[in-house]
């Protein structure tokens, strides 16, 4: 199975991956990890997100080959990003599942600004959040998105996020 973390920079996506691999041993491949390990810095450019993305298939697919499940740590901001995962999985006849994380720009304003204070991961500049924020591409037409509100407190999100993924019958979207 691939399941696709999808939503803006802070809606915790991280925070689920880490826990969906300790809890269910899901393998995390994390985007950030990986632009970390390429030496890649703020902002990043188009060929540096193309390499990520790339290396980011490859893992992938070699974890699915092993039989392993994978979570994909990352923004997914735009469909093609999406698609490209999607026909991996259909290509090695494997489930995927799009989780979106749903948070409004007040909250991911508010847990930069909160991040920066308490730092608990790499910070990202105002200009880069407000670009994000402007262009992410929510899932549309055809996609199938499981939307989870994750302005909620992270326990909550999990536990619903986990009980889709895990095949326990949810609402296609929260409260």
């Amino acid at each position: 199975m691939i399941l696709l973390l999808c939503g803006t920079a802070f809606a915790g996506k991280s925070t689920i991956a880490a826990r969906l691999g300790k809890d269910d041993g899901f393998t995390i491949i994390s985007l950030d990890g990986i632009h970390q390990e390429m030496g890649n810095h703020q902002p990043i450019s188009d060929s540096q997100w193309a390499a990520a993305h790339k290396e980011a298939l490859r893992r992938t697919e070699d974890c699915l080959n092993e039989g392993r499940s994978v979570v994909i740590d990352d923004t997914l901001c735009y469909r093609f990003l999406r698609d490209s995962f999607r026909e991996l999985a259909d290509r090695l006849g494997v489930r995927s599942c799009l989780l979106v994380l749903q948070i409004e720009p007040d909250e991911v304003w508010r847990r930069l600004n909160h991040n920066r204070m308490f730092p608990n991961r790499h910070d990202v500049s105002d200009a880069v959040i407000e670009q994000h924020i402007r262009t992410f591409e929510w899932p549309g037409e055809g996609e199938s998105p499981f939307v989870v509100d994750a302005s909620q407190p992270i326990d909550i999100v999990y536990r619903i996020a986990r009980n889709h993924v895990m095949g326990r019958n949810q609402p296609s979207r929260t409260p």
